[in-house]
């Protein structure tokens, strides 16, 4: 008997048909655009890592924390409106309103810190000024504690602060405007 034939073996790689060049193309593009869009990401990250926008807290409203340095101390004469932690708990004490301004001690607990403003109602800044001044209650006439400001053509001035050297200690507000030739006082001096 005669063994029956079988087919010759064939082998496997000679019947896989070569891709066409059309396929190995658009394979390439895909690795080309990831290989971009990859890229893109990662300098973005390092972008952000490096060049970290800066927050709007400052040195001088940020919480202080380990790292950060301490905040400047608040001093006689400084300008409240460069004090953001000043601002941030300020207080109208007291105020007196006569016919022509408004007269008020403002204060910041967390800066321990006084400072007076005159605001004018009468709509008369052109031309005139407003003078203010902010002394301790015990001593009044002592101008080396006393803080001052004279302002021409404005309808609002304040004064630098002034810091208090206890906690009980009074600190009172004085204001003028002029009118022409005219001077107008506060009413009454405003205190804490």
């Amino acid at each position: 008997m005669v063994p029956p034939r079988t087919a010759p073996e064939v082998d496997d790689a000679q019947d896989q048909k070569p891709e066409p060049k059309g396929t190995r193309r658009v394979w390439w593009w895909v690795v080309a655009v990831l290989v971009v869009v990859i890229s893109n990401i990662i300098t973005c990250l390092v972008t952000i890592a490096v060049v970290r926008p800066t927050t709007t807290d400052t040195a001088a409203n940020a919480p202080e924390s380990a790292g950060a340095p301490p905040a400047e101390p608040v001093r006689n004469g400084m300008n409240p409106n460069q004090l953001p932690r000043c601002l941030d708990d300020v207080q109208t004490v007291d105020s007196a309103t006569n016919e022509a301004f408004t007269v008020k001690v403002n204060f910041s607990e967390h800066c321990n810190a006084a400072w007076g403003k005159v605001e004018r109602i009468d709509g008369r800044g052109l031309g005139n000024t407003i003078g203010i001044r902010i002394y301790p209650a015990a001593a009044p006439a002592d101008s080396t504690t006393a803080q001052r400001t004279s302002e021409r053509d404005a309808t609002a001035a304040f004064t630098p602060i002034l810091v208090r050297t206890d906690p009980t200690e009074r600190l009172c507000v004085e204001g003028t405007v002029t009118d022409g030739a005219r001077t107008i006082p506060a009413a009454r001096p405003v205190c804490l």
